[in-house]
């Protein structure tokens, strides 16, 4: 959803439209954030007291980060907040 909203325009000069033409905002918060919820849930039942390295923490980390991000498109709906969303999932 990110490259989606970073490049919509570019897009629908294309004619090949991503997201609805008015860019539903309840749309873009449900796509955003359903995937990055479930993928933090998912680091944080992945998490075993078994472990003694760091591994277990950045887990977490890594995904509450992703969900920051995530959250973060969804109230500002800028390309920056798109930008650093797309930074986060590759990261």
């Amino acid at each position: 959803m990110a490259i989606a909203w970073r490049y919509r325009e570019d897009y629908a000069r294309a004619w090949y439209f991503l997201l609805p033409q008015e860019h539903d905002r309840t749309l873009l918060a449900w796509l955003t954030a359903v995937p990055s919820l479930a993928l933090f849930v998912v680091s944080v039942l992945a998490v075993d007291g078994t472990t003694e390295s760091i591994l277990p923490s950045c887990k977490v980390d890594l995904g509450s980060g992703l969900l920051y991000y995530a959250a973060r498109l969804i109230l500002f709906r800028s390309r920056i907040a798109a930008r650093h969303l797309m930074k986060a999932s590759i990261i």
